[in-house]
Order: structure tokens, then sequence, then C-alpha cells
């Protein structure tokens, strides 16, 4: 069976200016998840797990991406507003 695709990310990236020059976080990730899909994000300290959750949250903007998703949860570029409430529960079981 071929389970329709939730959501993707292809080539997030997150950075911050700062005075010494751009901060980059994270830098060309690549996720693909499909329905009913349990996924893990697994790293060191400081590598940029907890902004890649933000931003699947709507609560941070990528830097850079191509997101694809079902309509429900990728998160609505350039408006400022996050997900609709089922998106974050979805991310967080």
């Amino acid at each position: 069976m071929i389970r329709e695709r939730f959501l993707e990310f292809t080539q997030l990236g997150k950075s911050y200016d700062t005075p010494q020059g751009p901060a980059v976080i994270v830098k060309n990730f690549n996720l693909r998840m499909h329905e009913g899909e349990f996924v893990c994000i697994i790293g060191h300290s400081g590598c940029g797990k907890s902004t890649v959750l933000s931003i699947v949250m709507g609560l941070n903007e990528p830097t850079s991406a191509v997101v694809h998703g079902t309509g429900q949860c990728a998160p609505r570029r350039g408006t400022g507003q996050g997900p609709p409430e089922p998106c974050c529960q979805a991310a967080h079981s």
C-alpha cells in the first residue's frame, strides 16, 4: 500500500545574522514523512534538532526550504502564522 506523503522538507535551512556574519543553525536538512510514521530526530547538543521541530510546528520560519505537505501541516510561510492546532498535536504524538 502506498501511503500519502504527510510532510516533506527539502534543503531546509535556518541561519541568523550576527555581527560576525551568518550563524548557520541548520543546513540542507531533508525529511520525508508519510501518514502514520513515527520519526525521531537525534543528534548532539546544538545540532539544530529543536530548531527543526520549531519550524515544523510553525513557531519559527526557515531561512530556506522547499516544503510539501497535505495542506494541514505545512507552515504558512510569510504569514507569521503557524499551522492549525491538529498539526501541533500530531507533531507531539
